[in-house]
């Protein structure tokens, strides 16, 4: 209850209050959206922090401390609802696809517009086009991309297939992919499940791998973004089965 009542309230205060200002003020002053960027981040982490059912970790994750990071996409396994929510807490600026029935919520909708996201579930070269412009308005504004190039939350747990826009474009643009990796939180909250069933609150894991380097190759983009793909896929698979090692280690006592 804490949870969702905490969700859709804080939906309908930013709707009433926070986006709209935004919007009036932002066609005078642009530096009205990165205010709001910031403010936005404050009230996720502040939600994430509050939530009485797990705890957030973050483990390798690498600040740039000569001020904002250059443009990069990351990539990131999916195993629920609350998987952007917590990357958008700490991350300063992202961007990305995003499920088009988002964009029809009051509120939500309209915060995922000034954020940059934009309706993720066309096809063929209008979803690329799409992409390659919210790409060139991150590499301008020196932002980051989210993708969960799964397309959708495992339901079982077990990583899906890649798809590869987001590799296509970080092929295409010569940007850096961030491999990132989310444990635990298919176990607190899986698909269709609504309330947590079990007390206390287990740690749930979001771990930074080493970023990975990409050379700009429109030629054979194609090509390139498959091989990405399954390379990155490996790393995060890797690391996943790892983690999730370690907690049935914990949790035998070993």
């Amino acid at each position: 209850m804490i949870g969702w009542g905490g969700f859709a309230g804080g939906c309908i205060l930013w709707g009433l209050t926070v986006v709209p200002v935004t919007i009036l003020l932002g066609a005078f002053r642009p530096s009205v959206r990165e205010r709001f960027n910031t403010l936005t981040r404050a009230g996720l982490r502040f939600y994430i922090k509050m939530l009485p059912f797990m705890r957030v970790r973050v483990e390798r994750r690498r600040v740039d401390t000569e001020g904002r990071q250059p443009a990069r996409i990351l990539v990131a396994n999916h195993q629920s609802l609350l998987d952007p929510i917590m990357l958008m807490s700490f991350e300063p600026c992202l961007s990305g696809p995003a499920k088009d029935y988002l964009f029809r919520w009051p509120g939500l909708g309209a915060f995922l517009r000034l954020a940059r996201f934009y309706p993720s579930e066309s096809s063929g070269r209008g979803i690329l086009e799409t992409m390659r412009v919210g790409v060139k308005q991150a590499i301008e504004q020196g932002n980051s991309l989210l993708f969960f190039p799964e397309g959708t939350r495992t339901r079982t747990g077990e990583m899906g297939d890649f798809q590869r826009g987001a590799f296509r474009m970080a092929v295409e643009y010569g940007l850096p992919i961030q491999p990132v990796v989310i444990e635990g939180i298919h176990e607190v909250l899986p698909p269709g499940v609504f309330l947590v069933g079990d007390a206390g609150r287990p740690d749930v894991r979001i771990v930074y791998l080493d970023p990975i380097e990409v050379r700009q190759d429109r030629d054979n983009a194609r090509s390139s973004a498959r091989v990405l793909a399954e390379r990155v896929r490996t790393e995060i698979a890797t690391e996943l089965a790892r983690l999730r090692d370690e907690r049935h280690q914990v949790a035998a006592g070993l």
